[in-house]
């Protein structure tokens, strides 16, 4: 998008990301056609078999209850004879009964005489006089098991004359038999209903999952594109209100030079040398004028320059974020400062550029201001509601009342400074700061020798970079005391070279250290 030919026009900036937005996401739709999971998905039927239950009836074979054992019999012969489950009590006792080696028509008989049984009504054929046997047996013989034995006895000598219930045997065994077949099937049934429709959910939820990535994806681009074109806008917005007003203010500079202009008149009686005179006036006035129009074109020349360096520092010091969350670790330093000077000490930021520290110290509630040379900046601190003054930070120190202050900090500036302005800088923040007042100027670190060979000179308006002994000298030079530096932002981990003999640590020392170091120093209390 081209800014350079003519002023800027919002409405067609605006036209322009609507269509970049609009191709962003016709690109995205092309890229990625999710199935149509919105359509109803015919899935088979699964149901649930009832076949598998216990047959109440009002009167059973024998045999049809014996055939059972442990729980279950006394589960089935609880529901047969009595018309429900087992409680508790009773299903542990009669197992136990049986686990013992009792016997299963024991129970029945137990069930059918009890008062609940009688009340019921079902007939167990094939009971008669086993029942009148465990009868007589508790009444007669209470402590032997008899009944048991003759039962067994008499049922071994009559089994080959019972041929019908052989044949009630045969049948119970045969309809068993048809019924768990019939229940397999319908089991198979039902589990191959529910192995499709578990299939057919894999494949919806396996969709269903590419649909959710793509459209994260999708919106994360478009996510991160929005915020490049309001970044972009902002910019550009920025910029234009700018020149305009450069351009208006370059404008009125011109009329009012030219207003000084002094004409000459030629008076009628044609005197030469008036007339001269004048002209020789004309030409110092011109001269004048061509001056002026110079200075005003070198003021919007500094203006770009102002543009350009805040570019430059949103492409290469990183977010506000990421910013604010460097400086967090000064705040423990700002809050002790305070409470030795008072809460309501101002805190002044010199060279305060985006405002990320005033920002960071308004959330804490304390009070700061700041000064910047850069126009630009300072425009941006005050959209934000920062207090923040564009000065000259020798100059503005200098009109500051003595003991004024509880602390003076840059960020990134003292290495922009030649030596005498840096020197005054120290002087006076000695002179406005209260006692027990502090400093707190953070810098390029030269000790990591990539910084101070490469990375120092990124920026074309760093002077020399300094070392933490020669700053730290001049703080105490100035009359500050308990000077502390504080060796800040190494390289990551995997930069470094591997080892963990002394040579490699002293080379990763030199090349992937700290990149930054800031000096911390005290204004001396008074002596009381």
């Amino acid at each position: 998008m081209d800014t350079t030919n003519g002023p800027l026009n919002i409405d067609s900036l605006l036209a322009d990301i609507r269509k970049e937005a609009q191709a962003l996401r016709v690109n995205r739709k092309e890229e990625f056609r999710p199935s149509d999971i919105s359509a109803p998905v015919s899935l088979p039927e699964a149901k649930i078999s009832n076949a598998f239950r216990f047959e109440s009836k009002r009167s059973y074979q024998l045999n049809e209850l014996l055939r059972y054992e442990d729980i279950e019999f006394v589960t089935f012969a609880y529901r047969g004879i009595l018309q429900r489950d087992p409680d508790e009590t009773g299903l542990d006792n009669y197992v136990s009964l049986l686990r013992r080696g009792g016997s299963k028509t024991q129970v029945l008989v137990d069930l059918v005489m009890s008062d609940e049984g009688r009340e019921r009504g079902v007939q167990v054929r094939g009971l008669g006089w086993r029942s009148l046997l465990f009868r007589l047996q508790r009444k007669l013989f209470p402590k032997f098991s008899i009944a048991q034995r003759l039962t067994s006895i008499v049922d071994y000598c009559l089994g080959p004359w019972n041929g019908a219930g052989r044949e009630a045997i045969y049948q119970v065994e045969t309809h068993q038999q048809q019924y768990l077949q019939r229940l397999v099937s319908e089991l198979n049934t039902e589990l191959s209903a529910v192995k499709q429709q578990l299939g057919a959910v894999s494949v919806l939820s396996g969709e269903l999952q590419s649909v959710k990535a793509a459209q994260l994806e999708e919106n994360n681009q478009i996510e991160e594109r929005r915020q490049q074109l309001e970044q972009k806008l902002a910019t550009m917005r920025m910029q234009m209100s700018y020149q305009q007003r450069n351009q208006e203010l370059f404008q009125q500079e011109l009329l009012a030079a030219g207003a000084d202009k002094v004409g000459s008149t030629n008076e009628a009686s044609g005197n030469a040398e008036l007339v001269n005179r004048n002209l020789a006036g004309d030409s110092v006035h011109t001269q004048g004028s061509l001056a002026v129009t110079e200075q005003v074109i070198e003021q919007h020349r500094d203006d770009k320059l102002d543009a350009y360096y805040i570019a430059f520092e949103d492409a290469c010091r990183g977010s506000r974020e990421e910013i604010k969350d460097n400086f967090r670790v000064y705040l423990p330093l700002l809050n002790e400062v305070l409470d030795s000077v008072g809460a309501d000490t101002p805190i002044l930021d010199v060279g305060c550029g985006r405002g990320e520290w005033l920002e960071l110290i308004k959330e804490q509630g304390w009070q700061g201001e700041g000064i910047d040379l850069n126009k630009v900046m300072v425009q941006q601190c005050s959209a934000q509601q920062l207090k923040v003054e564009e000065a000259d930070v020798v100059i503005y120190l200098r009109s500051v009342a003595d003991s004024s202050l509880a602390m003076i900090s840059g960020f990134h500036i003292i290495e922009h400074l030649p030596f005498s302005e840096l020197y005054s800088l120290f002087e006076e923040a000695a002179r406005v700061l209260k006692p027990g007042g502090a400093i707190l100027f953070e810098t390029p670190n030269p000790e990591n020798v990539l910084v101070g060979s490469h990375t120092f000179y990124h920026d074309p308006t760093h002077r020399n970079p300094i070392t933490p002994s020669g700053i730290e000298f001049l703080a105490d030079y100035a009359g500050f005391c308990q000077a502390e530096i504080m060796r800040l932002h190494p390289y990551p981990e995997e930069a470094k070279v591997p080892g963990n003999d002394p040579l490699t640590e002293r080379v990763n020392g030199h090349l992937c250290g700290p990149q930054d170091f800031a000096i911390i120093a005290r204004k001396p209390l008074l002596e009381s």
